[in-house]
């Protein structure tokens, strides 16, 4: 029997509070060990001596108060992005586009169509008065590619800012954009053959 190894204090608390490995082996040597049984005695004696501590009562602000604990601790970072900022950012796009649509209609509805063929010379009328219709033909047609080029314009300018990001690959919108600039000259050009001057 002297040649048996004991176990240690902390291997016999483990056992008495239901932890640590080899709970079986430990139980037959406390069987066949009245050393190791009357440490283990002693041990559980002084234990029940020690009374648990009782958890405190917490109320309504212990959240609060653990946050002002912990919150100093807490690595410091860019504030998170709310989705209402897009929400507004798009918001804002929509009334902006909306206004410039609304902007335009009326702008459209008002402009001072007879005016404009009294500021046509005279020269420029009879070739366009032999085919009757042929100048409301004209700036119908004239009017469609004009339109068509302005929705263009706009929608390059949409897809522009919905890129967002630090950095945006413009490549692509940049050689649209100097097709539509040279549209727009060209438009510009006939408005002024037509005899419209604004």
């Amino acid at each position: 029997m002297s040649d048996m190894t004991h176990y240690r204090e902390d291997d016999l608390v483990l056992f008495l509070y239901g932890e640590g490995r080899r709970r079986d082996a430990v139980q037959r040597h406390l069987d066949i060990c009245p050393m190791c049984s009357a440490l283990y005695s002693d041990i559980a004696e002084t234990m029940k001596l020690v009374a648990a501590p009782q958890a405190p009562e917490r109320d309504e602000r212990y959240g609060l108060e653990v946050w002002q604990r912990i919150r100093p601790e807490l690595p410091v970072g860019p504030p998170p992005r709310s989705p209402l900022g897009w929400v507004s950012r798009a918001l804002a796009l929509q009334l902006a586009l909306g206004a410039l649509i609304v902007v335009a209609f009326v702008a459209g509805r008002e402009w001072p169509r007879t005016e404009t063929a009294r500021m046509v010379p005279a020269a420029r009328q009879p070739a366009a008065a032999g085919v009757p219709g042929s100048t409301d033909a004209a700036d119908r047609i004239r009017m469609a590619a004009i339109g068509d080029h302005l929705e263009q314009s706009e929608r390059l300018l949409v897809d522009f800012v919905n890129a967002g990001g630090p950095v945006v690959d413009v490549s692509s919108q940049q050689a649209l954009a100097a097709d539509l600039v040279d549209a727009n000259r060209f438009y510009r050009e006939a408005a002024t053959s037509a005899g419209d001057e604004t």
